[in-house]
């Protein structure tokens, strides 16, 4: 007999509108589960039979599912309730599970705008693992050497908000994230040791990986030397110079020799001090390319570009990528193209 079980079709129990409540769809997966490790065979088949199920049919399968997958929020279903229960049906799947692991190192805040996004990372790292292009221990290579990519994904973007304050003001990813460790090794439980064991992981070394990482030692109350102001500031000199070809307009040459050795920072404010003739003097002499992709950064199509000295190439900065897109001038419009569908999808 089943006595647990006295549920009708009219009545509301946990296993009916699981599409209309997540916290209902999790807990009909555990009650589910639990029926089915700690009951017999008959009473489980019961159960099925009351909410109109199969054994082995697709809803049972679906479930069970949902409750190995989530088995680590089985008694904190609560802190899940902000999710859809599409996306719950979505993080079931077996290549999703990275992102559960995620989410079980968040304490609280927990929305659906947020597992989106990891699900989303989720996604990008097994279509370039499907590719050949995955590279699991975060690092990157080039001609030049490797980098350490670094994606950031929280709720409320505050990082990413600080990081683009910070390159508004001049600073460099890389040098906000390396003064940003320098601090941080120095709190407890944060000391990094970068021995060959650790930092050889991916088959190629480096003269740092047989080195140890040590902290700058900062005062209380005083200023890292990261921080501070250096001496010789060289982008003041770049914008003055800048300005000047910008006034003078000799060539467009000249003023890309220039340009290609300021940031964005500088080349805005230098543009910005120039009068509205000056600027469409500029503009006028300016290439068909570089009009297409000014209008695209102001747009906000992509973050940055750049002409390169040879004038027939440009590095064009998306969103999503640190390193840039070089390509030739006529593929410029194309991959504009491609930049905003890859935005709408």
């Amino acid at each position: 007999m089943i006595a647990t079980i006295t549920a009708t079709a009219a009545q509301t129990t946990a296993f009916t509108n699981l599409e209309k409540s997540t916290i209902s769809l999790l807990d009909a997966a555990f009650k589910l589960a639990e029926h089915k490790e700690y009951y017999d065979r008959d009473d489980y088949i019961a159960l099925l039979k009351i909410n109109g199920w199969k054994y082995g049919g697709t809803e049972e399968k679906r479930l069970l599912a949902i409750a190995r997958a989530f088995d680590s929020f089985k008694h904190s279903i609560h802190k899940l309730n902000k999710i859809e229960p599409k996306t719950i049906y979505q993080l079931a799947h077996e290549k999703m599970q990275p992102c559960i692991a995620r989410l079980q190192n968040i304490a609280s805040g927990i929305t659906q705008d947020l597992v989106v996004k990891i699900i989303r990372h989720q996604q990008n790292m097994l279509r370039k693992l499907k590719n050949g292009m995955g590279q699991t221990d975060g690092w990157k290579y080039r001609k030049n050497g490797r980098f350490y990519r670094v994606e950031i994904i929280e709720e409320g973007d505050w990082t990413g908000m600080a990081i683009e304050q910070l390159r508004q003001a001049g600073k460099s990813v890389n040098e906000i994230m390396r003064s940003a460790m320098q601090l941080l090794v120095q709190q407890p439980g944060w000391e990094v040791d970068i021995n060959e064991a650790s930092g050889g992981t991916s088959g190629k070394s480096t003269n740092e990986s047989h080195m140890a990482l040590e902290p700058v030692q900062v005062t209380p109350g005083s200023i890292p030397t990261c921080f501070q102001p250096q001496v010789e500031d060289i982008e003041e000199k770049l914008f003055n110079e800048l300005l000047a070809e910008f006034k003078t307009c000799q060539s467009w040459s000249r003023i890309r020799n220039v340009m290609y050795c300021c940031n964005s920072v500088t080349r805005s404010s230098a543009w910005n001090e120039l009068s509205q003739s000056e600027k469409q003097r500029v503009w006028s002499e300016m290439p068909e390319m570089v009009k297409v992709l000014a209008c695209a950064k102001k747009q906000g199509t992509i973050r940055d570009y750049r002409e390169q000295l040879c004038g027939t190439k440009y590095e064009i900065y998306t969103w999503d990528e640190e390193a840039p897109i070089i390509v030739n001038s006529y593929m410029v419009e194309r991959s504009l193209i491609k930049v905003k569908a890859q935005q709408t999808n």
